[in-house]
């Protein structure tokens, strides 16, 4: 498993309600969490090779499996002179950061870390259970990795445009 602590300072949260718009700057921190799911594992990931006495354990890609944003401020808002919903403006936050979470762990390595503590914990009960060696291989990841739910917040009836950084309610 691997864990990456994550902060991003001074993003915008624009929102977009029609004749209403309204939005703030934000600092989050939040971590992902990466491993590996051994539950779907049986007699065929594990092959033993008697020429060099070598057991190999053939394990699935990792994924992310827990996503949390901790902490998230309000730290600049857009002068309005109407009353704007700041709690709707946080968890749109939440959401809008969550993405730029993912994306940092993924550039950072996160997955070839959940590789290599899994590949040390594993070649190291499997080689103190039998005696043997062990070797670790992964199973081709395709595309992004798996994700748990946590990883893919929404908010029900508003949309992201990440090319204008603005929420809209959906009509």
């Amino acid at each position: 498993m691997a864990e990456y602590e994550i902060v991003e300072r001074e993003f915008h949260v624009g929102v977009d309600k029609g004749l209403f718009s309204f939005g703030g700057d934000f600092i989050a921190q939040g971590s992902i969490e990466a491993g590996l799911d051994l539950t779907e594992l049986d007699g065929g990931h594990i092959k033993y090779e008697p020429d060099t006495q070598t057991y190999k354990l053939l394990l699935p890609s990792p994924q992310l499996t827990k996503c949390d944003v901790g902490y998230i401020r309000l730290v600049n808002n857009d002068p309005n002179l109407l009353n704007p919903d700041f709690d709707l403006l946080r968890l749109l936050g939440e959401v809008q950061v969550m993405a730029r979470f993912i994306e940092r762990a993924l550039e950072r390595g996160i997955i070839e870390d959940a590789k290599d503590s899994a590949a040390l914990i594993l070649e190291d009960v499997v080689g103190t259970f039998t005696g043997k060696q062990v070797r670790t291989e992964y199973e081709a990841q395709r595309g992004k990795p798996s994700m748990d739910t946590s990883c893919e917040p929404h908010v029900s009836g508003w949309t992201y445009n990440i090319n204008t950084n603005v929420w809209k309610e959906r009509q």
